[in-house]
């Protein structure tokens, strides 16, 4: 089965949408820009989440270059009808990861736009406006990096396979108790500070970080897609906690085992760390 999915995602042409979808992601982060600076307005999710009018401005520009496809699209800032589970290839949008981080300013939000084909993410694309940075990927062709004007870097992950040495990136948001009991039981003391899941993900794909580790019920496919087709193809690993592929198009849209994503020789041995932790 998983031979035949691979001829399936190597048989797609997603030129054209990678195109989009990096146009899709340099627009809505100038919009968002456009309005850092600005007294905006904001309110609350009924989850207590943060929302201001950056994440509603990236949604409608992101879903409007989107809407030239046929494609399905689920959005973390527009109402699901889950009518996409009737589809095989799906937009998965997150229009600004890291509210929080906008809010304070940090810089570390991004635009996440991926796409899923028969359940397995294929295209990926993560931009960080305040740097200009894009991280982007397709199935089979690799992963890069787009500085500025500069040309692409493909991307390769690190190749740190002893647990001590982890260069982790934790949420400058929350590093929570367990999470600090999960670095101790690897050994690992150094602590990278982002926001966006994209950008944390980023620094693995681009060997600057190993590993990342969100243990709580609360991220969702959004979270996850589009990191996990770059990360991937830079040749990492990024499942749930407990070792599992993500899934993906699932009418309950939230990671309920957390997310993992590291360089790879490590990745067993912190599934096991993080079993040991919470459920010893």
């Amino acid at each position: 089965m998983e031979a035949l999915l691979f001829s399936q995602h190597m048989s797609l042409d997603l030129t054209k949408e990678l195109d989009v979808a990096i146009q899709a992601a340099r627009s809505a982060g100038a919009a968002a820009l456009d309005i850092y600076e600005t007294n905006y307005q904001t309110w609350e999710k009924d989850n207590k989440s943060p929302l201001t009018e950056a994440d509603l401005a990236a949604d409608k520009i992101i879903l409007d270059h989107l809407a030239q496809f046929d494609h399905a699209i689920l959005s973390e800032e527009t109402d699901d009808d889950l009518s996409r589970l009737e589809a095989d290839t799906l937009w998965i949008v997150d229009p600004l990861d890291g509210t929080k981080d906008f809010m304070k300013k940090t810089g570390d939000f991004s635009m996440m736009i991926g796409l899923v084909h028969m359940g397995r993410p294929v295209l990926g694309v993560v931009y960080k406006p305040v740097k200009d940075e894009l991280y982007y990927a397709t199935k089979g062709n690799g992963a890069y990096l787009l500085k500025k004007k500069n040309n692409p870097i493909r991307l390769q992950v690190g190749k740190i396979d002893q647990p001590s040495d982890l260069r982790i990136v934790v949420s400058r948001a929350h590093f929570a108790e367990t999470d600090k009991d999960i670095a101790a039981a690897l050994g690992a003391e150094s602590f990278i500070k982002s926001g966006s899941v994209g950008i944390k993900v980023g620094l693995i794909a681009d060997g600057s970080c190993d590993l990342y580790y969100n243990t709580s019920s609360y991220s969702s496919e959004w979270d996850s897609c589009a990191p996990e087709a770059i990360l991937t193809e830079a040749g990492g690993i990024i499942t749930d906690i407990k070792g599992n592929p993500l899934e993906y198009n699932k009418e309950n849209v939230k990671c309920l085992n957390g997310i993992l994503a590291s360089n790879g020789p490590c990745h067993s041995t912190v599934v096991e760390a993080i079993k040991g932790v919470l459920y010893s």
